[in-house]
């Protein structure tokens, strides 16, 4: 996925899923494979599915042979609430990506409330203000982005979006 060879990762986690229908790890990964490439029905559908059976991703990872057995239960725990709210924040861009901003923000903030210190996902959300008319909206959550990642690209990019739109030209 990282390479961006979508098809043959496709192939894979279908090949895997036959094996493990209700896998959360394969969900969550076909479906943020789906986010990537904007298909939003298939990877909202994955991913709600994949956050519902979260609670047994550890035996998930077991299956498939790449959870470290050694692991605490509170390293895995603190693993778990992460994926969990980047299966979130990609339920959230799935309404983003269909133009839905109310139900995107909805999911942003749940994600949030996982792992409130995501940079991320306050771009993500930051972006939500972009093109939508809200320019305002979307200056703190991109700040707070900046906050937790001086460095993030594509919350940089944003904000300057934002400032241009409202006509902050200094800033």
């Amino acid at each position: 996925m990282k390479a961006g060879d979508f098809k043959k990762c496709e192939l894979t986690l279908l090949e895997l899923m036959d094996k493990d229908f209700d896998n959360p790890v394969l969900l969550f990964a076909m479906g943020m494979s789906c986010v990537a490439q904007k298909r939003s029905g298939l990877a909202h559908s994955l991913l709600r599915r994949a956050v519902e059976l979260m609670d047994y991703s550890h035996e998930a990872y077991v299956r498939l042979g790449i959870w470290p057995k050694e692991t605490s239960p509170s390293d895995r725990k603190r693993f778990v609430k992460t994926q969990t709210s980047e299966a979130l924040n990609g339920i959230a861009l799935t309404y983003k990506y269909e133009g839905r901003m109310d139900e995107a923000l909805k999911w942003f903030n749940k994600a949030l409330a996982l792992t409130p210190n995501d940079a991320d996902i306050y771009s993500n959300m930051g972006t939500l203000y972009v093109n939508d008319g809200r320019p305002h909206g979307g200056i703190a959550p991109l700040k707070r982005c900046l906050e937790l990642d001086p460095n993030h690209r594509d919350a940089m990019w944003n904000l300057a979006l934002l400032q241009l739109e409202l006509e902050n030209f200094k800033e």
